[in-house]
């Protein structure tokens, strides 16, 4: 059943849908920046990239780093995505919201995938080194160094870079965190040199041809009995695909504005990610999901009627006015949930594979 069938009015909503739906939409998380909205200087509210005072910094840091605006390249257009996040999350700061409040649902969803790999070591990641392939912002190694560890962001974005080392300074761990601009697929480290090797929203964008390369590269680079630890978008779970169905809407209604996005959004691929790690000499270990809370309004059927008790017993029925109240409400509903329901509701799923001892 797709979700313009589940809309259908002849679909009644139950007492109990309808009220697990209305305590949901009361705990929203906002996941990317276009769903944080900012007045335009006396214009209509925008996503915050498209304010702009934020585009003019945004364009003044890529010129001061030598990148061509607009860009001419894929390297370049990753460069210009991460310049309006970085500039988006320092004015953020500026107005009172470190990352945690300014984007909740992104902070929780990294904040999980660091427990999972810190509970991969009994709870103590003290000097143990991880890398991340794809870093991006860094908020998970920012994450995994204030427990810590030491970590290394790898990206060929010197803006992501950038975002990478912000990130560490804010969380007062620069000296743990290293980057490293180099090719996700050379990254120039020693064999058997990190105890983890991560990525998050990298390898759905990758064909087969490049998801093996990237593959053997953190294979190579991890120690014997040490992990390998995939997360992607969860493409089947009804918050994500509404999420995605907003995404799309607000990029064509400021398509003609110059809403810049992701570069490599449109490019995605569907890969048996067991079959892969199996054919590059990996254990999988284990298969979870993260993040259950939604960013948009649910829809009647997102809920699966077996579980919409679990839902109602463990949303508060009380409306929370708060961040951090929101965030609890779905960390206590995320951390009662079965691996099954993690799977089926959230915002991406990750793997844990193994190498094995050599």
């Amino acid at each position: 059943m797709n979700r313009s069938e589940l809309d259908d009015p002849e679909n009644s909503l139950s007492e109990l849908e309808k009220e697990v739906i209305r305590l949901a939409d009361g705990l929203l998380l906002s996941r990317k920046s276009f769903e944080v909205e900012t007045n335009g200087n006396g214009r209509p509210r925008v996503p915050i990239t498209l304010n702009p005072d934020i585009r003019r910094m945004a364009t003044v840091l890529l010129q001061a780093r030598g990148i061509s605006v607009p860009p001419t390249d894929d390297v370049g257009k990753w460069d210009e995505y991460w310049a309006h996040e970085l500039v988006a999350a320092q004015t953020a700061k500026i107005h009172g919201s470190d990352y945690d409040k300014y984007l909740p649902g992104r902070f929780l969803m990294y904040e999980k995938f660091v427990d999972a790999l810190v509970s991969l070591f009994g709870g103590d990641v003290r000097e143990r080194t991880f890398t991340e392939i794809g870093c991006g912002s860094g908020l998970a190694l920012a994450l995994l160094s204030k427990k810590g560890a030491n970590t290394i962001g790898i990206d060929n974005s010197k803006i992501a870079l950038e975002f990478t080392k912000y990130c560490a300074e804010q969380y007062g761990i620069s000296e743990r965190v290293k980057t490293i601009g180099v090719s996700f697929f050379d990254t120039g480290l020693p064999d058997n040199s990190v105890d983890a090797a991560s990525n998050s929203g990298v390898l759905e964008h990758f064909d087969r041809h490049d998801v093996i390369r990237a593959l053997t590269e953190m294979v190579r680079i991890t120690k014997p009995t040490g992990y390998v630890v995939i997360s992607v978008p969860n493409e089947p779970s009804p918050f994500y695909m509404g999420f995605k169905e907003r995404e799309r809407a607000v990029f064509e209604r400021y398509r003609n504005q110059g809403l810049v996005r992701n570069p490599w959004e449109e490019r995605r691929y569907e890969h048996d990610l067991a079959e892969l790690m199996t054919d590059a000499s990996l254990d999988v270990v284990k298969v979870d999901g993260l993040l259950m809370a939604p960013s948009v309004p649910i829809k009647h059927g997102d809920i699966r009627p077996a579980d919409l008790e679990f839902f109602k017993e463990y949303l508060p029925p009380e409306r929370q006015r708060t961040i951090d109240g929101k965030v609890h409400a779905w960390k206590s509903l995320e951390g009662n949930a079965t691996p099954d329901q993690r799977r089926h509701y959230g915002w991406s799923v990750y793997m844990v594979c193994r190498k094995p001892a050599q």
